[in-house]
């Protein structure tokens, strides 16, 4: 090998030379300087960033939870407008069926306040006392043109008791909160107050959340309307602290909140989820408006946060940057090592804001969703991007939890069985998540993979402590290195927490709304539904020059029935009845409660000549059902059938509603049990 002089080459030897070491020293240092600045540049901007998003996730959880406890009020205002009167026992046993604690922990309570006129007040406490609270009386005393009494409120025990016959109209907090709930017709938000169940030491702010009751048989379409018909409130009241840590009760939050009702002052502090400050180093004030009613959300950085804003880059640029400003040769060698690295950062962190930007839509479309029907489509897409080459399913339990059923799937090569027993998962077994893959440590196959080759990972879905169902996905061939497994893993963790919370959300909202449309008797529509069908119907009729034909029953000699066998057997005919009438459903038609012993069909798409006959059979139908009770026959029922056909006689709800009830009632004249169509 034969060796040359520096000075040999004109390049070396300038590199040789020391003024030529100095400046590149000095080049050196003030580029390790930049990227220093840069780098902690960078940290504290994406520090920033998930800072917004943990704020955005927190405060969609809070908006989320307060839209539930709407959801809950709408609920209970459909009880009201579907009876004729809502008893006290209707009352708890609807409400303890909610499961609120279960389902919506911080809630106190779900109540009803009637209003009452002061010449009707000293009658009004003399029933409640004859209805077995000899100590009853509205409270605080003295006379009022108006007042309201909380005469049920459901948990009626503890701190609630406290608040049985108050009158909220007195207080002008809450009376402002009622007023706007009166005017409106919507859920309105109380300001903060102090709520008659504290007791003791453990004072907490609260607030109060109000949806009125109007009268059945008065219009409620104006402001002065709805004054007039008012009957009450339905309400829930919130311990401010109770409700807000129960959202967040994650002991491991790095964020903390203070919440103000209007304005950020020390007397409208409604919680405070660290009240021993620290010196925050991120803080962002957000506004927030629930029922009318306008909240400050005050969030800060905690030190939990805090720890993950620091990151050994920056240093390690400036401790490199100075010793490799030194050492030429290498500088040379390290700077390309670290450009290698910090390509392949880059392209982990590309990476990474993809899946992120993934979730959050995926997140954000499924809390935009209607119905489970709308978001399993969107489960599908966003898995095929974030785990291109796999496929799988999506597996919910069935109403018995009996079984795994398949509602989406997606991929090239989807999973064979599409029902299975939980048992025939690891996963569900053991509540986490359980992996198929060579060299890794679930390596024993589930029995539902069976005739599915390669590698697969199953993931139980929780939400709300319960496990809704399991995320499969699988793929042929062999696993790719631990460290993507790990990756890969952790990613499908994430998109399945937010799966899970959003469909069990989805589930909670179409149980409360099925239940607030149906007749709970009969599991008939009720007239709340009817109403609103019967107009969309007669529209889409009238636009496609259809028929529709309205059939009006009415059991006969039903009084006779209640008042020789009991109400009891009264509910069996009902029972009974609103079975068949579900079963003769054809098509799109629609099976409603009208109301007592009452019930209508509405039959679209009809030819009005085949209506009579197909009356004829249900009425035969039901002349001939069997009723017993307790193992006692009870005497057959029999009903009156009047028919309405549009747009022969009548072309809007309300007066084919009519006519058909006026041949209904030709049909009772003329000896009932028989079908009568309008003339």
């Amino acid at each position: 090998m034969r060796y040359t002089d520096a000075t040999d080459n004109p390049r070396t030897a300038l590199i040789a030379r020391p003024a030529f070491a100095w400046v590149t020293l000095a080049l050196l240092l003030s580029l390790t300087l930049w990227l220093w600045l840069y780098a902690n540049h960078e940290i504290q901007s994406r520090s920033e960033d998930r800072f917004a998003y943990r704020v955005s996730q927190q405060l969609q959880d809070v908006e989320d939870r307060m839209h539930d406890y709407e959801q809950v009020l709408y609920g209970a205002s459909g009880l009201f407008k579907s009876s004729e009167f809502v008893s006290r026992d209707e009352w708890r046993i609807y409400i303890e069926s909610l499961q609120l604690s279960k389902w919506l922990p911080g809630i106190q309570g779900v109540g009803y306040a009637q209003m009452i006129p002061e010449d009707q007040r000293l009658r009004h406490e003399m029933e409640m006392r004859r209805a077995g609270f000899p100590d009853y009386a509205i409270y605080p005393g003295g006379e009022r043109e108006m007042c309201s009494s909380i005469i049920y409120l459901e948990p009626f025990s503890q701190r609630n008791l406290r608040a049985f016959g108050y009158d909220m109209y007195s207080d002008p907090v809450r009376r402002a909160a009622m007023d706007r709930a009166m005017d409106t017709g919507s859920p309105a938000l109380s300001g903060k107050v102090t709520l008659v169940q504290e007791m003791g030491r453990e004072i907490q702010p609260g607030f109060l959340m109000y949806l009125p009751i109007y009268r059945k048989d008065m219009p409620h379409n104006t402001v002065e309307s709805r004054r007039a018909a008012l009957l009450g409130f339905v309400y829930s009241p919130f311990r401010a602290g109770d409700l807000m840590s129960n959202i967040f009760n994650d002991p491991k939050r790095d964020i903390d909140l203070e919440l103000f009702d209007q304005a950020v002052l020390p007397t409208n502090l409604l919680f405070d989820s660290a009240p021993a400050q620290h010196q925050a180093k991120l803080t962002v004030d957000k506004e927030l408006e629930i029922a009318g009613q306008k909240w400050l959300l005050r969030f800060r950085s905690n030190p939990i946060f805090e720890k993950t804003m620091g990151s050994p880059v920056s240093p390690a640029i400036l401790g490199f940057g100075a010793l490799i400003s030194f050492l030429v040769f290498a500088v040379l060698y390290l700077n390309s090592v670290h450009s290698r690295r910090s390509a392949r950062d880059r392209g982990h962190l590309e990476r990474s804001s993809r899946e992120v930007r993934t979730l959050a839509e995926m997140t954000d479309m499924l809390q935009s969703c209607q119905s489970c029907l709308e978001a399993y489509p969107i489960v599908a897409t966003t898995m095929k991007q974030l785990f291109p080459a796999m496929s799988g399913a999506c597996y919910l339990l069935n109403n018995s939890g009996t079984a795994l059923e398949s509602v989406v799937e997606w991929g090239d090569d989807p999973p064979k069985n599409r029902v299975f027993a939980p048992d025939a998962c690891w996963a569900m077994r053991r509540g986490k998540i359980h992996a198929v893959c060579e060299g890794h440590i679930d390596n024993q196959p589930c029995p539902h993979l069976d005739g599915d080759e390669g590698s697969a990972a199953c993931v139980p879905m929780m939400a709300h402590g319960k496990t809704e169902g399991l995320l499969l996905l699988k793929r042929d061939g062999e696993c790719s290195d631990a460290k993507h497994i790990e990756h890969q893993l952790e990613l499908v963790r994430t998109a399945v927490d937010s799966i899970s919370l959003a469909i069990a959300n989805l589930q909670l909202r179409e149980s409360l709304q099925e239940s607030s449309l149906r007749d709970p008797l009969t599991g008939l529509y009720n007239r709340r539904f009817m109403e609103a069908t019967l107009e969309r119907e007669l529209w889409r009729m009238a636009r496609s020059g259809q028929h529709l034909a309205i059939a009006m029953l009415d059991l006969d000699h039903f009084k006779a029935l209640n008042d020789g066998f009991g109400h009891v057997a009264g509910d069996v005919a009902l029972k009974e009845l609103g079975a068949l009438m579900r079963s003769f459903r054809q098509g799109a038609d629609v099976a409603c409660r009208y109301g007592g012993e009452e019930f209508i069909l509405i039959l679209p798409e009809v030819d009005p000549s085949s209506v009579p006959a197909r009356m004829e059979a249900l009425r035969q139908s039901i002349e001939s059902m069997s009723l017993s009770l307790d193992g006692q026959a009870l005497p057959g029922i029999s009903v009156s059938i009047g028919i309405a056909i549009f747009p022969q006689h009548g072309e809007d709800p309300q007066q084919l509603i009519k006519v058909a009830d006026r041949a209904m009632y030709q049909a009772k004249r003329a000896g009932r049990n028989r079908v009568v169509v309008a003339q």
